[in-house]
């Protein structure tokens, strides 16, 4: 038997067979309900579901209320996805017509919303999005719930809670960006693989649809494929028949996963096959490192800020070395967790993947750790269940109950307390751009909600969506000896690129010195000369 596979008296399914096998007596009451398997399927279950749908929901929404709200300028990259949906429902094609650094599959997910933008205002229909992404997100904590729960109900509803709280996945959560709806499709191929037996080709293909729409999202996810397709080859039917009655299901998932990427991808990539290639992968490879040191990489895992986003009086609070002993403690439970959980070690495989692509690529943002926030909460949450089982079997279930109350206090306290955003006084904005043609900015975000976007594309301006990006195909080669530029002042690509931008436009919204060098920042001023600020934006026009 595989290692990956878990042994038949871990797949039985009923509520009194795991009671009996992990907690002992299925007699009456609550204890046997947790110790029980199959979440989702006996009374009760619908409603901690939703319980824990709701919690997810409201630690995404309540710091972007309390920040910029549902039309503040937030992150940078879910104007461009967003703003990359409005342009496909006016014909305008990322890689042919604009630069999109990532595979296509979030703008074509946000299409409805850009249709809707057309109808209601493109400032509505980002809010909208924004407050779906919030909903996938809750349903994610809801299908972790569902897969750390097939075997034990107390696992899920660990993993579900873990989910729903923990920063790592909920900050990239509250917007339009890439981690949500991959984050989805990969917890639904996950479910799809976690019902006990063998894989035959049936769930094998269901399983890799998702995987393969999660790719389109993310190249990344293109390692969950590989793992997986390890685990279905392990988990298709057993040794005896012929080969290739084995080969079947992992051929099987792997036609899925590519047939559902090519779905997404091939027509982008008729009409821009070089461009398309260079921009999601040539580009992405060559991405200048960004220096960033292992623990503050390990702090962002960790759903913390890094030591330079904390006040200076907060920062001796989390000293380097409980981050080191977290991370530490961290994968003793993920080990521990997968050697007396057979199931789980997939999941861990994908955990410690993810965590090594994290650690180790040159470039790290942030966002970066929401590739690892799935296939960690499966494992983590099945530790804390097993634990948390064995503390019912010992008759300690009120400790069971303060500590784990304590630790989602904790957990969610991290999520909540924080604003997320900046608010923007979007009808002076617009007011201020009345009778511009062509309107760019640094932040893509404003293009959205002002409807300049819409606009721009109706009038034919040039569609600059990633001005930052520019640099990593631009400037990927252009310092001394083939290097990429490690700043946007360095980039000399992407500075001729600004003035001939702002050199074509009416009117430009700024949130930064965008790194103009003071060369750049001079022909930017030259073309619009007239100034003045707006709350955070500063608006520049050509003519007053």
């Amino acid at each position: 038997m595989s290692a990956w596979s878990a042994p038949r008296r871990h797949l039985a399914s009923g509520n009194d067979a795991a009671a009996a096998r992990i907690g002992g007596s299925a007699a009456g009451g609550w204890r046997p309900w947790l110790l029980g398997s199959g979440l989702g399927r006996a009374r009760g279950d619908a409603g901690l579901l939703l319980l824990i749908f709701v919690l997810a929901f409201l630690v995404r929404l309540v710091p972007v209320l309390a920040g910029g709200g549902l039309t503040g300028l937030h992150d940078y990259d879910d104007g461009v996805y967003f703003g990359s949906a409005i342009a496909l429902t006016q014909g305008v094609l990322p890689y042919r017509d604009f630069l999109l650094l990532h595979p296509p599959g979030e703008a074509v997910a946000l299409l409805p919303f850009g249709f809707l933008g057309g109808l209601a205002g493109d400032d509505v229909a980002f809010a909208l999005a924004r407050l779906a992404t919030m909903g996938l997100g809750a349903v994610s904590a809801v299908l972790a719930a569902l897969v750390a729960g097939r075997h034990l109900r107390l696992a899920g509803i660990a993993a579900g809670l873990l989910y729903a709280t923990w920063s790592a996945a909920s900050n990239t959560e509250r917007s339009t960006d890439l981690h949500a709806l991959q984050a989805a499709l990969l917890l639904a191929g996950l479910l799809v693989l976690v019902t006990p037996g063998r894989i035959r080709a049936g769930r094998a293909v269901l399983a890799g649809v998702p995987l393969g729409l999660a790719t389109s999202v993310q190249l990344w996810q293109g390692l969950a494929v590989a793992v997986l397709l390890v685990w279905v080859a392990i988990r298709a039917p057993a040794a005896g028949r012929r080969l290739w009655a084995r080969l079947v299901p992992p051929i099987s998932f792997g036609t899925g996963a590519v047939l559902a990427f090519v779905a997404v991808c091939l027509p982008f990539f008729v009409s821009a096959p070089w461009d398309m290639v260079r921009y999601i992968l040539v580009d992405q490879v060559s991405r200048p490192g960004s220096g960033m040191l292992s623990v503050e990489r390990l702090r962002a895992l960790e759903g913390l800020p890094r030591t330079g986003q904390l006040p200076a009086a907060l920062r001796p609070v989390v000293p380097d070395a409980a981050i080191v002993l977290v991370a530490l403690a961290a994968a003793a439970v993920l080990v521990a967790t997968a050697r007396r959980c057979p199931w789980t070690r997939p999941w861990a495989v994908l955990a410690v993947a993810g965590t090594l692509v994290v650690m180790v690529t040159p470039s790290f943002f942030n966002d970066y750790v929401a590739f690892v926030a799935p296939a960690a909460t499966l494992v983590l949450g099945t530790g804390v269940g097993w634990v948390g089982a064995r503390l019912l079997r010992a008759g300690h279930g009120r400790v069971l109950l303060v500590a784990g109350s304590v630790l989602l206090l904790a957990v969610s306290g991290v999520s909540v307390v924080r604003r997320e955003g900046q608010p923007l006084d979007i009808a002076a904005l617009r007011a201020d751009l009345a009778g511009a043609t062509c309107v760019n900015s640094d932040h893509p975000t404003l293009l959205v909600v002002t409807g300049a976007l819409r606009h721009d594309l109706e009038h034919r301006c040039p569609i600059v969506l990633d001005p930052t990006g520019i640099r990593h195909d631009a400037d990927r080669a252009s310092l001394p000896g083939g290097l990429p530029a490690r700043t946007l002042r360095q980039a000399v690509g992407y500075q001729a690129a600004m003035v001939a931008l702002y050199g074509g436009s009416d009117a430009g919204l700024f949130t930064t010195d965008a790194g103009f060098t003071a060369a750049t920042r001079a022909a930017v001023e030259r073309s619009l000369p007239y100034a003045h600020d707006e709350g955070i934006v500063t608006v520049r026009r050509a003519a007053p």
